[in-house]
């Protein structure tokens, strides 16, 4: 069976549920897209689908030791 594949990927982005928005934070200015359409267009109300959310973030120890500021 042939598969297809769909990825969205947003880098240095703030999502905002109430606004229905994603924010992209980008050199050349702000991106504001809507939420809703992504999850519009991976939208399956009859076939299971594969679906995962993922944040990156920095974590910042609580403690250094031994090293140089």
């Amino acid at each position: 069976m042939a598969k297809g594949k769909k990825e969205y990927s947003f880098e240095k982005c703030t999502v905002n549920v109430d606004e229905d928005q994603i924010i992209e934070y980008k050199n050349d200015g702000i991106h504001i897209h809507s939420l809703s359409k992504y999850l519009r267009e991976i939208e399956s109300k009859t076939e299971p689908i594969d679906f995962t959310l993922k944040s990156d973030s920095e974590v910042v120890p609580l403690e250094t030791e031994g090293l140089s500021e």
